[in-house]
This record gives C-alpha cells, structure tokens and sequence, in this order.
C-alpha cells in the first residue's frame, strides 16, 4: 500500500487551499483514493490558510492527520505551528524565502527552496505554492507529472490560458528541480 499524508499550510493569498485541491484532483486523475480538507483562518487573504490532503492506493479509513509524512510549509507561522505534526523521518518542504529559522527537530528529511523566487523568476509569485507542487510530486512520486498537468488545467479552467501556462511552467519548474535534487 502506498500513502501520503500532507500537511500544507501559510497565509491566506499563498495558495495553500488551491495546492490542496490540485494535488487531490491529482491523485484522483491516478486513481487512488483522496482526502482533503481545507481550514481557513478568520481573515482569508494574509490570515492562516492550511490543508490536509491524503492520497492512498487503497481506502482512506479517517481524513483527519494525527501524523503527516509530509509537509509543504509556505511561512514561518505554519513552521512553528506544524513541525511537531510531522512523523520521524518525514519530509519538510519549506519556502526559504518566507521562513528565517531552522526547525528544531533533525529527524525530517529538509528541503529549502527559494518558492518566492522562482515564482518571480517564472513570471508570477502567485504560483510559488504550484512550483511547490513540481517539487513534492517529483520527490514522493505518489502522484504523476501528468495527473498534476491535468489537475492544474481542470482547476484553473475559467482563467485566462496565461495563468494555466504560468501555472504549468512553475511545475515543471519545481517538478525539473527535484529531479535534480534526487540524483
């Protein structure tokens, strides 16, 4: 059996919410099983915004994550707040750029990366949480490029095609940089 627990979460604006549903669409364009449940704070755009979403090859007995194997965190808030819901030997995303303390605990495996900036190199901060994306797909390989392609261009579909090629450009971006950082 193969799962994943996520834990995304920032402030209202990032995204947070939207990366949720596009890897949940993801998973399910692969068949497997989701689960995802968005949480908002009292203010929407720069208030906190989190999700979980679970994707698994076989049924998903409860929804809600008491251990998450991995985590994509786009600010320092949601480090302090989610770093002790990860399981040992979990995976951290962390958006270097919004982030300027280490986590305290040393048993995650750590990626750092710049997302603000290569949002802003691709042509659109907006899409730092889909460059996010690119990398935790092309790390935990628990969804395909091609699901999150097809998520992407199913959940942005009333935007003008400007946005949908932005948006799959900052995964591939984010999605060609894992595959580096495997090898």
């Amino acid at each position: 059996m193969k799962i994943e627990k996520v834990i995304i979460a920032g402030f209202g604006g990032q995204g947070i919410i939207t990366l949720g549903y596009i890897i949940a669409y993801a998973g399910m364009f692969d068949n497997l099983y989701v689960s995802h449940i968005p949480s908002y704070g009292a203010e929407m755009r720069g208030g906190t915004a989190n999700c979980s979403v679970i994707i698994s090859s076989e049924e998903i007995a409860s929804p809600i994550i008491t251990e998450a194997t991995t985590a994509i965190i786009m600010n320092q808030p949601s480090l302090t707040k989610f770093e002790n819901k990860i399981a040992s030997n979990g995976l951290l995303i962390l958006n270097s750029d919004m982030i300027n303390t280490s986590p305290s605990r040393n048993d995650l495996k750590l990626i750092l990366l710049p997302a603000n900036k290569k949002a802003e190199e691709i042509g659109n901060l907006k899409s730092a949480n889909i460059f996010m994306c690119g990398i935790f797909a092309g790390i935990t390989k628990i969804i395909t490029p091609q699901s999150v392609k097809s998520a992407i261009k199913e959940y942005f579909k009333t935007k003008p095609q400007k946005i949908i090629d932005l948006n799959l450009k900052a995964f591939d971006a984010g999605f060609a940089k894992a595959q580096k950082m495997k090898n």
